[in-house]
């Protein structure tokens, strides 16, 4: 007697998923590699400059959706329909060197990372319904 493998019951979502996997997989062994990682990796730098520029804003000013990209994060909210989402800011390094008092590290100055912590918390307590 043969046994039947289980009907696939996804979605088509779920379809293109395991399809996009499949192909990451074909990659992964024809290669052996799967993530590229640069022969030579900059050492962070604990001394910073003065800088207080992030990105192309030129200093410290409030930040809006559009400057945190908040159009990508209510996509995939939007995506995720009736499946909680939670939000979760990845750590990062913090200097203790030459003008740390100015910046976290060499992307972040200190008053860009804390407003984005501060908009990113109180739009998704909107966004939730609570504020």
């Amino acid at each position: 007697m043969h046994s039947q493998r289980p009907q696939k019951t996804g979605s088509d979502e779920e379809r293109c998923i395991e399809q996009e996997l499949s192909l990451i997989h074909i990659s992964w062994a024809a290669t052996g590699i799967d993530q590229a990682i640069p022969a030579d990796i900059p050492l962070r730098q604990s001394d910073l400059d003065a800088d207080e520029s992030w990105l192309d804003i030129a200093g410290p000013r409030p930040l809006t959706d559009d400057d945190l990209t908040f159009d990508v994060l209510r996509a995939g909210v939007a995506r995720a329909g009736g499946v909680p989402v939670v939000v979760i800011n990845e750590p990062i390094f913090i200097s203790d060197g030459a003008n740390s008092d100015v910046r976290y590290n060499s992307f972040y100055p200190r008053w860009a990372y804390d407003l984005s912590l501060i908009h990113i918390y109180n739009s998704c307590a909107r966004y939730a319904g609570y504020g």
